[in-house]
């Protein structure tokens, strides 16, 4: 009797057994849907909002031209900071175009510095996939920027823009003065020959920050890589955080600070300047080094036998003078 019940049992299972491509065919009953862009986020229409987004369909880049014809259509006109907002939203539709970054950060910092009105242009790209290089090029206004940005951030004259997100290569490259925080990290060559001005970053720093600093002054919350400072020759570079190899390499002026540790090499063929290390420093300090002075907070692994001239201070006491 047991056995009986438990056959039947058994194929009682069996009738309502799911077959095992039924999961994924669950769909094949329906039309196959169409693909939606949804990256695509809806602006009110306005009849500025359609003169821009026409301009800069025809804005194009070749030949590392960009056709500035294309732009004809905006001359006299001045768009407002709300107008220039719902534009960097509708950028969205563009970015699988071909040089889509370069076109749409040249494009926004045309506009922008067209543009008459007092106050705070917001740009924003977390909707994007594809990030926005040359933004804020030659700027002169205030800008706040919603999201990540690309390479080539802020080559300002003045005004200050502001990132809540991170920045790629080259953020504040060749700034004559003015302010960029940005909230985030940045990638290789902050602040590269930099003028003047302000930079302000709440995170880390790629390699070769501040390489070729010429002025002004650049604050690293977080830490550097290696190389910061690199050729620097006037100017300031504070580094919150811990600071990578070769630290201040071929140095020939301005000041670094480092709270934290540094890694080898610090000063490495420093010609002039001062560095000052608050924490540790590792071997080969002052390799190759020919002038400037370093400044040792805390503890390092050696001076480096290749360090022809120049001065460096261990606790406050001066312990190489050569």
């Amino acid at each position: 009797m047991k056995q009986a019940a438990t056959k039947r049992e058994q194929r009682q299972r069996k009738r309502i057994e799911i077959p095992k491509l039924a999961v994924s065919k669950r769909f094949g009953i329906y039309k196959k849907e169409e693909k939606k862009e949804i990256r695509k986020i809806e602006v009110p229409s306005s009849a500025e909002l359609a003169l821009l987004v026409d301009s800069f369909s025809a804005f194009t880049y070749q030949s590392r031209e960009f056709n500035w014809k294309a732009l004809d259509s905006l001359k006299g006109r001045h768009f407002s900071p709300k107008d220039i907002e719902m534009f960097s939203i509708a950028l969205a539709q563009f970015q699988d175009s071909e040089w889509f970054s370069i076109r749409a950060g040249s494009f926004l910092s045309h506009i922008i510095n067209s543009g008459n009105e007092v106050g705070t242009y917001t740009i924003h790209t977390r909707h994007l996939e594809e990030s926005i290089n040359f933004l804020g090029c030659w700027n002169k206004k205030i800008i706040l920027v919603e999201g990540d940005v690309g390479d080539n951030l802020g080559y300002m004259q003045t005004g200050q823009i502001t990132v809540h997100g991170n920045a790629g290569r080259l953020a504040g490259a060749e700034m004559q003065s003015g302010m960029l925080i940005i909230h985030g990290s940045v990638s290789e060559s902050l602040g590269h020959k930099m003028k003047d001005g302000e930079i302000t970053v709440h995170g880390n720093a790629g390699v070769c920050a501040c390489s070729s600093l010429r002025g002004g002054s650049v604050f690293i919350n977080g830490n550097s890589d290696y190389r910061a400072g690199f050729y620097m020759r006037n100017g300031l570079l504070t580094i919150k955080g811990n600071a990578g190899s070769a630290l201040g390499n071929e140095m020939r002026g301005g000041k670094i600070i480092v709270l934290g540790d540094t890694n080898d090499n610090c000063g490495l063929k420093m010609g002039n300047g001062t560095i000052e290390v608050n924490g540790n420093c590792r071997k080969h300090v002052g390799k190759k080094m020919t002038g400037g002075e370093l400044h040792i907070g805390g503890d390092f692994k050696n001076i480096s036998l290749e360090m022809s001239h120049g001065k460096i201070h261990h606790k406050g006491k001066l312990i190489v003078d050569k």
